[in-house]
């Protein structure tokens, strides 16, 4: 038995971290298993839904589950329904509820229970080899299955779990070990419970904690590169490092307490993209990398207020009639560090991508419209993996209209530097999402 086999769990939210978060909780049970994701209703109305030999579990937020009764969905056809908010409401849908506040230990506890009960028939229960806690003492004995499907005991309960042991069944292709069901209490209290993505204390936690780790793992999940993600990582800390003047470290800092926001995800995609198409390039160098890295993740932090950055998507006119704070704040976030920047050892290929990332968009660009000839090489790689972020957010990511907006950014970028990037971001784009 396999639990990707016999369990579906279908995810409903509109945050992309919050989603990535549920992922990764689910992730600790069992690598195998592949939530489907779904940002709105209609999306789940779409996919078919087949019980027949699978149990589904929907995960989702109150929101959502007020539109099931207005769609009049049979929620028979979900074996159970998992509810997250902040405050417990009554429906008729039958469902479990789970605070926010609590959503760690809460939905560990659902879950394990979930599949405690769907092997309740089993007598012994894989586990995925990776999951297994190196460093630490097995609670419970370890078994392997030899083709004729006999277990045979290969660790002792209180016996350590070491490198060379998980080295030695890797070189055989040895992919699970197993447990005795009866063990199964045990050895999930060891590995689950104490095994955790957040580093706040439980009464501090909110939609935002530990963000950054779902983030991280939404987008392998989109399908960037390992690797790559690695790479963002690793160049923040080497950065943040290296980073010689107050105004950077402030920045820095400012960008790390945005972690969660939509400002926030949108840069680091947008990053992660323009990663993923320069590694195409013989003159991605290094440097080059770090330019585009820095400009994307730094280029919205003019903004006060990081929840005004998902308005940017507003063409000028609308942005106008805005009340007017926001307004100003929208209209003037390009410029707001242009003084304090060039006081920075910050290359200017980075301080234009701050400043003049809004000026490709025709009659909606400001602070001024920027030439085609003005755009580096660094600046064209920058907006074409923005903006194609931007549309992403727009559809909710809903894989169904990336060719069309991939055909829409080829047509926008046809000159100049723009027309040396668009072949390495077709195939980028093609190769991650499609």
């Amino acid at each position: 038995m396999k639990l990707n086999e016999d369990l579906e769990f279908i995810l409903l939210f509109e945050q992309i971290t919050f989603i990535g978060k549920i992922s990764s909780i689910i992730n600790q049970f069992n690598e195998e298993i592949k939530p489907e994701k779904f940002f709105d209703i209609q999306q789940l109305l779409t996919h078919e839904i087949d019980n027949s030999e699978k149990k589904i579990i929907l995960i989702t937020e109150y929101d959502f589950l007020e539109q099931f009764e207005d769609f009049d969905i049979d929620s028979k056809c979900f074996n159970k329904i998992i509810c997250i908010g902040n405050d417990e409401i009554k429906s008729h849908i039958d469902y479990i509820y789970i605070n926010k506040k609590q959503l760690l230990t809460g939905l560990i506890s659902k879950i394990n229970k979930i599949i405690k009960d769907n092997i309740a028939t089993e007598d012994y229960i894989p586990i995925n080899i990776k999951q297994l806690p190196v460093g630490k003492t097995s609670p419970c004995d370890l078994y392997i299955k030899l083709k004729n499907n006999r277990p045979i005991k290969i660790l002792s309960v209180d016996q350590d779990i070491d490198t060379e042991l998980i080295v030695k069944y890797k070189t055989k292709e040895i992919d699970f070990f197993f447990i005795k069901s009866s063990d199964y209490d045990i050895y999930s209290n060891l590995v689950y419970k104490k095994k955790t993505i957040f580093k706040k204390k439980e009464e501090e936690i909110d939609t935002n904690i530990d963000a950054i780790e779902a983030l991280h793992t939404y987008a392998k999940d989109l399908g960037f590169d390992d690797k790559i993600i690695k790479q963002t990582q690793d160049l923040l800390k080497h950065i943040s490092k290296n980073a010689d003047t107050k105004v950077l470290k402030g920045l820095l800092n400012k960008l790390t307490k945005l972690e969660g926001s939509f400002l926030y995800n949108h840069s680091f995609i947008t990053a992660t993209l323009a990663l993923t198409i320069g590694r195409n390039f013989n003159w991605f160098t290094v440097e080059n990398q770090e330019k585009v890295y820095l400009g994307s993740m730094l280029h919205d932090l003019g903004l006060e207020n990081e929840n005004n950055a998902i308005k940017e998507m507003l063409n000028k006119e609308e942005i106008h009639r805005l009340d007017v704070s926001i307004k100003k704040d929208i209209m003037n976030h390009t410029n707001k560090y242009s003084d304090l920047l060039s006081k920075t050892n910050l290359h200017q290929d980075v301080i234009n991508i701050i400043t003049k990332h809004h000026g490709m968009m025709g009659p909606n660009s400001y602070p001024r419209p920027i030439a085609t000839h003005e755009a580096t090489l660094i600046f064209a790689l920058f907006m074409i993996s923005h903006d194609f972020t931007v549309e992403l957010f727009k559809c909710v990511f809903n894989k169904s209209m990336i060719p069309g907006i991939v055909e829409k950014i080829s047509k926008k970028y046809i000159q100049g530097n723009f027309k040396t990037i668009i072949p390495e971001f077709t195939k980028a784009v093609e190769e991650t999402f499609l």
